[in-house]
C-alpha cells in the first residue's frame, strides 16, 4: 500500500498506521492506564519494556513516527505523532526525549487536544525526578482544561506534588477538588476512569495529620466522603497514627468511630485496633476493657450490610458475623493472654501482668471450645495452679478433661483437678466439696481406669467416706484397693482402714477371715505378727459375740479351739477358761473338770489355777472319778501346800 500511494495524501496516514501495527505488537500500556507505584501515589507512567522482542518493535514504531515527523511536518495528525512517539520512547525509557517532544507539541501546537495530556506527562516525568516544582507547574498547567479527560489526574498529581515540597495545606485542597470532581462524575454518570474518590479520599489520610488536629479527622472525612463509608478512612488514618507512634491521636480517632458509627461492618476490626493501641500504651487495664467490650458487640452481632465493592479503600479483612467477629476477638485476646502470660514468668512481681493475663484467658475461653481453646484452657488451669488459685483452677481442669484433648492431656487435666480441689478445702470439706470430688473422682476412674493415679483418687474417696462415717461406702474401696495393690504404701493403709472398718462395725467374723485371708497371701513377718494380732482379737471377740447371743456350746468349742491354735496368744488363757466356765454352764461337768485340769497344767501361774482345780477335784468326787479327783488334789496341793491341810 506504502509503494502504491507514494506520494499521495494518503501515504502519511499509512505510515502511521504501520506505526501503531508495531505499538501493537509490543503490547505495552496503554496512555491512560492507572497504576500505583507505591502504597499511596497514583501513576500514569507507563512501565519500562525489558524484553527484547517487544522494544524491537516499539523502535520500529519511534522510527517510523520520526519518518512521519520528517517527511511529512504538515500532517493533519501530526499532533498525536509527536504524542504517540514521546510516549513510544517513555516505554523504552528514552524519558528526555519523549519530555522534550511532549514540549514540543505544546509549543508548536497550543490549540491541540493533546496539550493536558502532554503536561500530564512532563509533570509526571519531572516528579518521577523529584523534580517538583516544575512538575507543579504542569499539573498546575492542567487546570486550564477542565474538559479533559486528565484533568482530574492533574489535580491529584498536583497535591501530591505540593506534599513533597512539604506545603499539606495545599496538597489537602487540590485532593478536596478532585473528591468533588469526583462527587460530580459519579452523580452524572460520566466515564468511571475520571471519579479519583478512591484514591484521593485514602491520600488524603496520609496529607491530614500533618495539618489538622486527630479530634477533627472525623467531620472533615465526613464531609469529604458523603455517601461514601467514612470509617475505612478513619481506620486508615489510624494506622498511619501507628507508623509514628501517635498512640493517643490513633486513640481519639478508632474511639470517634466506634461512637459515631456502632453498627459498622468494620466496629469488631476498630476494636480489635483499640486494644492493640493500649498494649502499645502499656496500659492493659484499658486493653482488658476494650477486649471485654469487643467481646459485647461480638455477642449483639449487630453490624451493617458490608461496604459496595466501589467502598473507598475497603480493608481486606471487615468482619460482620458473629463468627468472623468472635475469630478476630479470639486471636487477640490469647496472643495477649499469652504475652502476659510469659512476661509474668519471667518475673513474679509483675502482678499487673498476672491479673491482665486471666481476663484476657477468660475472655477467650468465653464459649469457646475449639481445640486451640482447649489447649488454651490447659494453659489458663497451670497458670491460675501457680497463682494458687486452686479452686478455679480445679474447674478450668475439669472442663479440659472432659472436652476431648489428648488421651495425655485428658488425664492429666482430670487428676490436676482433683489435686486442685484438695489444695482448695484444705481440712475443711464440706458436703458440697466431697460432692464435687465424688464427681471428678468418678470422671477420672471411668476415663483412666488404668490411669497413673488411680490409687490415688480412689484411696482419697475412701478417706472422705471414712471420715465422714459413712463406712459401708468407705469399706468396698478399700478392700478392692487392698486386693488390687497389696505391695503399695496405700494399699496396705487401705488394707488397715478396711480391717478397722470391719472392727467399727464390730463385724468379728469377717475381720477374723479377712486377716487371716491376707496372712494365708503371705507377707512380711512384721506385718503378719500385727495381722495375726488382729486376727486372734477378731477371733476372740467373735467368740465372745457368741456367747453374749447364748450360743454357748458353739461358744465352748471355738474358745477350746481358739486356746488350742494360739497358746502364745495373750487371750489363749482367756479363752481357755470361759470354755471351762462353759464346760459347766451347759451341763458338761466331766468335761469342765478335765478343762479346769488342763488350764493348770498350761497355766500354772494363772490366778485362776487355784479355783480351777479345786472346782475340778470337786466335781471328779461328785462323778464318783476318784482317780482323777486325786490327780487334782495332788496338783493343787503342789500349787499351794497349805491346800494339804485341809
Amino acid at each position: 500500500l506504502l509503494k502504491k500511494h507514494k506520494g499521495t495524501p494518503l501515504e502519511p496516514e499509512l505510515w502511521f498506521r504501520l506505526a501503531e501495527l508495531h505499538m501493537r505488537r509490543s503490547k505495552t500500556e496503554r496512555f491512560f492506564e492507572i497504576h500505583r507505584q507505591s502504597e499511596t501515589v497514583v501513576s500514569l507512567v507507563p512501565r519500562v519494556v525489558k524484553q527484547a522482542s517487544f522494544r524491537k518493535a516499539i523502535l520500529e514504531a519511534v522510527n517510523t513516527y520520526e519518518l512521519i515527523q520528517r517527511k511529512f511536518p504538515k500532517f493533519g495528525r501530526i499532533d498525536l505523532v509527536m504524542f504517540n512517539n514521546a510516549f513510544a520512547r517513555q516505554n523504552i525509557g528514552q524519558s528526555k526525549a519523549a519530555e522534550a517532544l511532549y514540549w514540543k507539541l505544546i509549543q508548536q501546537h497550543p490549540n491541540s487536544p493533546l496539550i493536558p495530556d502532554s503536561h500530564l506527562s512532563i509533570g509526571e516525568l519531572n516528579f518521577e525526578r523529584h523534580n517538583f516544582k516544575h512538575a507543579l507547574e504542569h499539573f498546575l498547567a492542567i487546570e486550564n482544561y477542565p474538559n479533559a479527560r486528565v484533568y482530574p489526574y492533574g489535580l491529584y498529581k498536583a497535591g501530591w506534588t505540593y506534599y513533597n515540597l512539604r506545603q499539606g495545606e495545599n496538597a489537602l485542597k487540590k485532593l478536596e477538588q478532585v473528591v468533588e470532581f469526583g462527587h460530580m462524575v459519579s452523580q452524572k454518570g460520566l466515564e468511571a476512569r475520571l471519579d479519583l474518590r478512591r484514591e484521593a479520599l485514602a491520600d488524603m489520610t496520609l496529607f491530614f495529620g500533618e495539618v489538622y488536629p486527630a479530634d477533627k479527622a472525623f467531620a472533615y472525612f465526613e464531609k469529604q466522603a458523603r455517601e461514601l463509608p467514612v470509617e475505612p478512612l478513619l481506620l486508615r488514618l489510624s494506622k498511619l497514627y501507628e507508623r509514628h507512634s501517635r498512640w493517643n491521636d490513633r486513640e481519639v480517632i478508632l474511639k470517634t468511630v466506634l461512637a459515631k458509627r456502632p453498627t459498622s461492618p468494620l466496629v469488631p476490626e476498630i476494636h480489635n485496633e483499640l486494644v492493640w493501641n493500649y498494649e502499645q500504651m502499656k496500659s492493659k487495664p484499658q486493653a482488658v476493657a476494650q477486649m471485654q467490650a469487643f467481646s459485647q458487640v461480638c455477642d449483639r452481632a449487630k453490624f451493617d450490610s458490608k461496604f459496595n465493592d466501589n467502598s473507598v479503600d475497603a480493608p481486606e479483612r471487615a468482619p460482620t458475623t458473629k463468627e468472623s467477629c468472635m475469630a478476630l476477638l479470639h486471636d487477640t485476646s490469647l496472643k495477649l493472654a499469652s504475652r502476659w502470660l510469659k512476661t509474668w514468668k519471667r518475673n513474679k512481681a509483675y502482678g499487673e501482668f498476672a491479673d491482665a493475663a486471666e481476663q484476657a484467658f477468660q475472655i477467650y475461653l468465653k464459649d469457646n471450645d475449639s481445640k486451640e481453646a482447649t489447649e488454651a484452657r490447659f494453659a489458663y488451669a497451670e497458670f491460675l495452679f501457680q497463682r494458687q488459685k486452686f479452686r478455679q483452677a480445679s474447674i478450668e481442669y475439669a472442663q479440659v478433661s472432659r472436652s476431648g484433648a489428648s488421651k495425655q492431656i485428658s488425664h492429666d487435666a482430670g487428676y490436676a483437678a482433683l489435686l486442685s480441689l484438695e489444695k482448695a478445702v484444705g481440712d475443711k470439706w464440706s458436703d458440697a466439696d466431697v460432692t464435687s470430688f465424688h464427681e471428678l473422682a468418678s470422671a477420672y476412674v471411668t476415663q483412666n481406669p488404668k490411669g497413673e493415679y488411680i490409687l490415688d483418687v480412689e484411696f482419697k474417696l475412701g478417706m472422705l467416706a471414712y471420715e465422714k462415717g459413712k463406712y459401708d461406702e468407705a469399706g468396698p474401696i478399700f478392700l478392692r484397693l487392698g486386693e488390687t495393690f497389696p505391695k503399695d504404701e496405700k494399699g496396705l493403709k487401705a488394707q488397715d482402714l478396711y480391717l478397722d472398718i470391719l472392727n467399727l462395725k464390730k463385724d468379728y467374723k469377717g475381720l477374723t477371715e479377712y486377716s487371716a485371708g491376707l496372712i494365708a497371701k503371705g507377707v512380711k513377718s512384721d506385718r503378719k505378727e500385727k495381722l495375726s494380732g488382729i486376727y486372734r482379737q477378731a477371733y476372740f471377740l467373735q467368740i465372745q459375740a457368741m456367747e453374749e447371743k447364748g450360743d454357748y456350746k458353739q461358744a465352748l468349742t471355738e474358745y477350746r479351739k481358739f486356746s488350742d491354735e494360739n497358746q502364745k496368744s495373750d487371750l489363749a488363757e482367756k479363752a481357755l477358761w470361759n470354755s471351762f466356765q462353759l464346760h459347766f454352764k451347759v451341763g458338761d461337768l466331766a468335761g469342765g473338770a478335765e478343762t479346769g485340769l488342763l488350764f493348770y497344767k498350761r497355766y500354772p501361774k494363772s490366778k485362776d489355777a487355784k479355783d480351777g482345780l479345786l472346782k475340778s477335784a470337786k466335781t471328779f468326787e461328785d462323778l464318783g472319778q476318784l482317780d482323777q479327783a486325786a490327780d487334782a488334789l495332788t496338783a493343787l496341793v503342789r500349787l499351794d501346800p497349805k491346800e494339804a491341810v485341809k
